[in-house]
């Protein structure tokens, strides 16, 4: 067993899944990885002793989906989990479980670092691309909505004006590629992009809240970056990663840069573009939260804690879509 100074206690509903403990260390790179993998058998498992760190577990029922779950263990402290183990993941998702996480901190304009419960979803593994978005375009342009819904860029700092981004076929126009995330889009169209999913796969799909973004960005150990607490400007798109800029251009396709990556999997969090979400600034402004960093951005917006307002030029702003996990699947 583990010597240490907290407990755990694991459990999952489904129980019978076979768990693993992962430690996680900070390499000389900076980057947190889960080390020392350690079987716990299969849940429930018998309360451990663990000293005080960051760990990660991980379920795994065979023909699903391994589910992820990491867990801060503070000095002395008893840390009971119940992890609801979903039957599938909607595709092109990950699972960010229910529990406690640490969010705010430095960067965000209203909040110290806290911790808060969060209750379990599937968020998009990646950005919404404009392949993607234009399949939705198209059926909204067939309604008599496409001016409505058009994205609209500025591609460069002397870009006086926003040019549509695309024309009547859907080709882009300039350095837009079908595999880069959508940019250019209101909040409004990225919300009734979600709700276009949703009806088509016949579930509820809706934007992230700041919360849920920065859970799946950070995990809940309170971690300052996607990867970790240490700075670096080759791991996500900033303004910064030249060789980034030299080799992709505007912004990169999903899941170019292999350091930004959540420990739910999920991509691009930190960089390459910024992201809506539904939630407003507290301060009474119309204004929706965009988190994360982009192509366009220096590197005080890659911290998981920065929230900004107004979109970059090149414009910047895509979004990912959240699926929330249905109280009639038993989940909690």
């Amino acid at each position: 067993s583990v010597k240490g100074d907290g407990k755990l206690q694991v459990d999952s509903t489904p129980s019978g899944a076979e768990v693993m403990l992962w430690e996680f260390e900070e390499a000389g790179d900076g980057v947190s990885t889960p080390v020392k993998p350690l079987s716990l058998g299969v849940t429930p498992v018998a309360t451990i002793n663990l000293r005080k760190g960051n760990y990660l577990l991980t379920f795994q029922r065979p023909g699903h989906s391994e589910v992820r779950y990491p867990v801060r263990i503070d000095h002395s402290e008893s840390e009971r989990v119940d992890v609801f183990l979903p039957d599938v993941f909607p595709a092109g998702t990950v699972y960010v479980p229910a529990g406690p996480a640490y969010v705010g901190g430095v960067q965000a304009r209203y909040y110290r670092l806290h911790e808060t419960r969060v209750p379990g979803f599937f968020i998009g593994r990646q950005e919404v691309t404009f392949a993607e978005y234009i399949e939705f375009w198209r059926e909204q342009a067939g309604r008599g909505q496409g001016a409505t819904d058009m994205s609209r860029v500025r591609l460069s700092l002397d870009d006086r004006v926003f040019r549509d981004a695309w024309d009547d076929d859907g080709k882009l126009m300039g350095l837009l590629r079908p595999d880069m995330p959508v940019v250019g889009i209101t909040y409004a169209s990225a919300f009734r992009y979600c709700t276009w999913l949703g009806s088509r796969l016949g579930v509820a799909c809706r934007l992230p809240t700041a919360v849920e973004w920065e859970k799946a960005a950070r995990g809940v150990d309170g971690r300052r970056y996607v990867w970790g607490d240490r700075f670096s400007a080759t791991f996500a798109f900033t303004v910064e990663n030249v060789a980034a800029r030299q080799e992709f251009g505007l912004f990169a396709p999903p899941m170019s840069l292999p350091f930004d990556r959540s420990v739910y999997g999920a991509w691009d969090m930190a960089g390459n573009v910024r992201e809506w979400t539904s939630t407003r600034f507290d301060d009474g402004s119309p204004f929706f939260k965009i988190k994360g960093g982009s192509a366009s951005t220096p590197r005080n917006f890659l911290q998981c804690s920065a929230e900004s307002e107004f979109p970059a030029a090149p414009s910047d702003v895509g979004f990912r879509y959240v699926f929330p996990l249905e109280v009639s699947s038993g989940s909690r």
